[in-house]
């Protein structure tokens, strides 16, 4: 009994495989319906039929039903169907719709529209249109790989306390009209009262890949017109109607909306670049390093950008009122974590980083003064840049270390990680007294002199363990009472290696949480930088699993879900700045993981690891969701646990450094 229906087709343009199907028109060719197989996307420049594990034959299958296969065939509407023995429907394209509805068809409640990634990219995007249980068809961004919706920024207004008196079925019928029929039988119109011409004429419904549900007709007979006329549209301007706390509004975080109103334009601030090169609509990062030395003359540091009619709503962590527009400028200069002010003539608002629901309009009254270093002008970004910042979970970075353990090299990671952090077992014997920082934007930590960290650690005597940057050594210090810490000694500073050490002290002496060791004190003097941390009573984390016999695959198994289960709960505060040096594990286990070099990854003498090929797979496909560069594309920790279990599907991970 054949249960699933498998199509093929290449999509050309994409280099992914897939099945869609297209309108009638040859003169404006426009896909209505397609396939991609969202467990498992065939990597870029494979043939057609090809997968990424070179075992399974499949690379689209619809949903499991019921019933016997005898037949398939289109109809005239469009719909593609898996017929039955009886004629009965077993499954069609109408009911498993994609980015477009077409004249005839019906969603009920659940019913979903998604948007493509871009034009070109066929994969889900972060727009989607839902008619909801309560009766209200909505439009939403959303969270990528958790399909979590955000807020919605499209209503129609057919929700009812009354059961009956709510919206059911959104309907396209023959004429070109779309509705909302409600339980009682009313009709609420979503086509506007133009006339759409009702013979001669294909029509459709798309949510285009920028997130606007268009209606558009076109003539069956060549008139000269090669595109499609739209008849309605929601929302009228995309940038002005997304209004959210969660999420990056239209176009990514770090961006700048501007509409026509027919189309949207996302661009990027001063001194900021795209995160994927190949996608405008997807954010941007910073080009440059916040210098936080306070030490120079401010103004030699910063200065602004003027963007009249330009805001980022919702973006900003303080507000004064009233207030001058000078002295708003000038509080956003001396406030490290200050990028950008907004003025509006009386009020004015600090924002930080990152920046969301960025919009240029005229219905915007105020004013944005973008904050850029004056040795970081506005720059053309390219693979390569020394230093960019990302913003990780540490449940991430923790389910990252975790699903890699696995690999004998990418312990490694681990080690970096903790040496980072100072995790060392240290202890020694001399005393030094605290001193505060006078110089770090409000931290609890302290200052040392390099002499003092000298007399600490008796003259840098025993040296217990070696990061990515340094050497850590046993240490005393004197507080209420004799505190064992682990001084580490950085002995290699890329490009302005001063200001990123200023900039990550400050935000890591603001980063709290259970699991990570808390930084005390810092030494910067001269060409001497070091961090003192707390002493790690039980050791480091991988010579606690990896000790005198390593462990079995199983047993890694269990690391990995227990860590990660133990992260639902806790959050932590503040954010963490990486620099790009650090994450060249990170970059050398997608270039495997896309070559097909799984097995370079893995301990080659474990035999259990070899024998359980598909759970390395997925280990291994997880993290990298969980280092993306994009907040938005991260899985929440229940996510990550759900597809670490396999009760999740896992899509195929994009590079999480699309710009490299």
């Amino acid at each position: 009994m054949q249960r699933r229906h498998r199509l093929f087709y290449e999509i050309d343009a994409l280099s992914l495989s897939g099945f869609r199907l297209w309108s009638h028109d040859r003169t404006a060719l426009i896909p209505v319906w397609y396939g991609i197989e969202r467990t498992r996307l065939v990597p870029p420049g494979l043939p057609p039929g090809a997968t990424a594990d070179s075992k399974r034959n499949e690379i689209w299958t619809s949903k499991p039903f019921s019933g016997t296969a005898s037949s398939a065939a289109f109809n005239d509407t469009g719909n593609f169907r898996i017929v039955g023995s009886e004629s009965s429907t077993l499954w069609d394209t109408f009911s498993n719709p994609t980015d477009t509805l077409l004249p005839t068809q019906t969603m009920g409640v659940y019913g979903e529209l998604y948007s493509r990634r871009t034009e070109t990219n066929f994969t889900r995007g972060r727009f989607q249109l839902r008619l909801r249980n309560d009766g209200n068809l909505v439009l939403n961004t959303r969270n990528i790989l958790s399909d979590s919706p955000y807020d919605a920024y499209y209503e129609s207004g057919t929700s009812d306390t009354n059961p009956n008196n709510q919206g059911y079925q959104v309907k396209f019928n023959e004429s070109g009209y779309m509705y909302i029929l409600r339980r009682n039988g009313d009709i609420v119109e979503l086509t506007t009262n133009k006339a759409i011409p009702s013979t001669g004429y294909y029509h459709r419904a798309t949510l285009t890949y920028d997130g606007i549900l268009v209606q558009y007709y076109h003539p069956k007979v060549f008139t000269g017109t090669t595109g499609w006329t739209r008849t309605w549209q929601e929302p009228v301007n995309i940038c002005t109607a997304i209004r959210e706390y969660y999420g990056g509004g239209a176009c990514g975080f770090n961006s700048i909306c501007t509409s026509d109103g027919s189309r949207k334009d996302c661009e990027c601030r001063e001194t900021y670049s795209l995160l994927d090169p190949n996608d405008k609509h997807g954010g941007c990062k910073p080009n440059f390093t916040q210098n936080c030395d306070r030490n120079d003359s401010i103004e030699d540091l910063h200065d602004f950008v003027e963007r009249p009619g330009t805001d980022w709503p919702l973006s900003g962590y303080e507000r004064m009122n009233p207030i001058s527009e000078p002295e708003c400028k000038r509080l956003c200069l001396i406030d490290c974590f200050c990028v950008a002010a907004y003025y509006n003539g009386n009020s004015c608002w600090k924002m930080n980083l990152p920046l969301r629901n960025g919009r240029k309009d005229k219905s915007v009254v105020g004013k944005t003064y973008l904050k850029i270093s004056k040795g970081d002008l506005p720059r053309e970004s390219h693979p390569g840049d020394p230093v960019y910042f990302k913003t990780k979970k540490i449940g991430s970075l923790v389910l990252v270390g975790s699903v890699l353990l696995g690999s004998s090299v990418l312990v490694n990671i681990i080690l970096i990680i903790v040496a980072c952090f100072g995790s060392f077992d240290i202890y020694h014997k001399k005393t030094i007294k605290l001193k505060p920082a006078n110089n770090i934007v409000e931290t609890n930590v302290c200052r040392f002199t390099n002499n003092e960290l000298v007399e600490a650690t008796n003259g840098f005597e025993e040296e217990l363990g070696r990061g990515s940057f340094g050497i850590v050594y046993k240490g005393l210090i004197h507080m209420s009472s004799t505190v064992i810490v682990a001084v580490k000694k950085i002995d290699r500073l890329v490009q302005d290696g001063a200001r990123e050490f200023k900039t990550e002290v400050n935000v890591i002496a603001q980063t709290h949480h259970k699991n990570l060791v808390r930084l005390i004190g810092f030494c910067e003097e001269e060409e001497h930088r070091l961090l003192v941390y707390e002493y790690m009573v039980n050791g480091t984390l991988a010579t606690l699993i990896f000790g005198s016999a390593k462990p079995s695959w199983a047993q890694r198994n269990h690391i990995a879900l227990g860590i990660a289960r133990d992260h639902l709960l806790p959050e932590k505060r503040g954010g963490y700045i990486e620099s790009g040096d650090k994450a060249i594990l990170t970059d050398w286990v997608w270039d495997c993981f896309q070559d097909g070099r799984i097995f370079d990854l893995v301990d080659k003498d474990n035999e259990d690891i070899l024998s359980d090929w598909e759970k390395v797979e997925i280990f291994v496909m997880v993290g990298i969701w969980c280092i993306q560069e994009d907040p938005s594309l991260r899985p929440t920790m229940r996510k990550a646990i759900q597809m670490l279990e396999g009760v999740a599907d896992i899509p195929y991970p994009p590079c999480p450094s699309p710009f490299l």
